[in-house]
């Protein structure tokens, strides 16, 4: 076999074999690169446990953020979010996301003995404008709860089981 063609083998091997493992580890690199992201754009500690991405649908499992002041403190879970993608929406109406479904979502508020509030939450850093668009079709958030943390009190739940959002077309821009 001539040297030249045994080179070439041999790359295309090379990269045959970096696909494969890139198609195995996306999982683990979106799980990485969401973490990294995540903690660059809201300055707090930011855990994934996986990411599955699939052909139409993005499913997040267990996201854990904490308090920026206090990473031991948790600000934010979330069990799991199921997003179901269309190419189709995303071309026609700019909505790639048809659907999100958000499980369990807990919110934690840390208020001093006074009341003041003392959790800090990232600041917006986008444009102004009184024009918001949503990016989704229908929002779906099951078993919501907000924990109400104060200074030498105990903590006090609140729990809602069911809530739904579907964006309507002349909805879709709220001025």
């Amino acid at each position: 076999m001539e040297p030249r063609k045994k080179r070439q083998r041999g790359w295309i091997r090379s990269i045959a074999m970096m696909l494969v493992v890139c198609a195995c580890a996306k999982n683990w690199i979106a799980t990485e690169l969401a973490q990294f992201v995540a903690k660059t754009v809201t300055g707090c500690e930011v855990n994934i446990e996986s990411i599955q991405l699939g052909f139409a649908s993005i499913v997040v499992d267990s996201i854990d953020v904490r308090e920026p002041a206090d990473t031991t403190l948790r600000q934010i879970t979330l069990k799991r979010a199921e997003i179901d993608l269309s190419l189709w929406n995303g071309f026609r109406h700019g909505k790639w996301a048809s659907r999100v479904l958000v499980s369990e979502p807990t919110l934690h508020l840390r208020f001093d003995c006074d009341g003041k509030l003392v959790s800090q939450f990232p600041k917006s850093e986008g444009e102004s404008e009184t024009s918001v668009s949503v990016p989704f079709h229908l929002l779906m958030v099951n078993d919501a709860r907000v924990v109400v943390h104060q200074t030498d009190r105990r903590p006090f739940h609140i729990r809602g089981r069911f809530s739904g959002v579907r964006t309507m077309p002349a909805l879709m821009s709220a001025s």
